[in-house]
């Protein structure tokens, strides 16, 4: 139910993400396969997580005010569709939905 929309909307490989402007928006979408929550030195909880598709691994960061706002969405094997924000190095999180639970 959930592969034609992210096959539809989501970038296929994390190389695509190399060629994304630092602060340009797209869309990654899979399962929830990693979730490795930290302290910041601030004391703010935020985490890695790893996001799998069709045998390709996407890596987001989730700063603290994202972590915030999702942190509920944040398990394991959960299918997502997730709006990231390119970095120098890699992407964070902007917003996420939980494909189980629109579609």
């Amino acid at each position: 139910a959930y592969a034609k929309a992210i096959d539809n909307v989501c970038i296929r490989h994390p190389e695509e993400m190399l060629h994304k402007r630092v602060g340009e928006a797209f869309a990654i979408g899979g399962q929830i396969t990693k979730v490795h929550k930290i302290t910041t030195k601030k004391g703010d909880p935020m985490c890695f997580i790893a996001i799998a598709w069709n045998d390709q691994i996407f890596d987001v960061t989730v700063f603290p005010e994202a972590y915030e706002a999702n942190k509920m969405f944040l398990k394991l094997e959960a299918p997502v569709a997730c709006m990231c924000i390119k970095l120098e190095e890699g992407c964070h999180l902007s917003s996420l939905e939980r494909l189980d639970m629109i579609l």
